[in-house]
């Protein structure tokens, strides 16, 4: 059972934080372009409308999959709460790739969108 429980927080901790952070880009994005925290892209990074479109934009993505995948981790670790060690471990790894997977894809749309609202001297495109 402990190691259930142990692989339990691993599997809702990608999820969770992309929820928390989804959350803070969405609302609460860095005030100023910097290097340390938010969106860094070089995209993102060109302006402050770029950087402030780029943290909204990826934090409803992060904040919508976080909802999703929450549960989802959880609900993946209930079925295999009395399985073998290798199933929990499968299902977190499963649980873990389906995460990074999201964060991978989210950079891919949130570029994309970057690309079709401004140019690329950070510009909005007029349509």
């Amino acid at each position: 059972m402990q190691v259930w429980l142990i692989l339990l927080v691993s599997s809702v901790l990608i999820p969770g934080i992309m929820l928390i952070f989804g959350f803070f880009f969405r609302y609460h994005p860095a005030k100023h372009i910097n290097e340390l925290y938010g969106y860094r892209t070089s995209m993102s990074m060109k302006n402050q409308k770029t950087w402030k479109f780029a943290h909204q934009y990826c934090g409803r993505i992060w904040m919508r999959c976080g909802i999703v995948m929450l549960p989802a981790a959880v609900l993946c670790m209930l079925v295999v709460i009395n399985a073998s060690e290798e199933m929990m471990i499968m299902a977190t790894i499963g649980v873990w790739i389906a995460a990074f997977a999201v964060l991978i894809g989210s950079v891919v749309f949130t570029e994309h969108a970057l690309r079709k609202t401004f140019d690329s001297s950070g510009e909005k495109r007029i349509p």
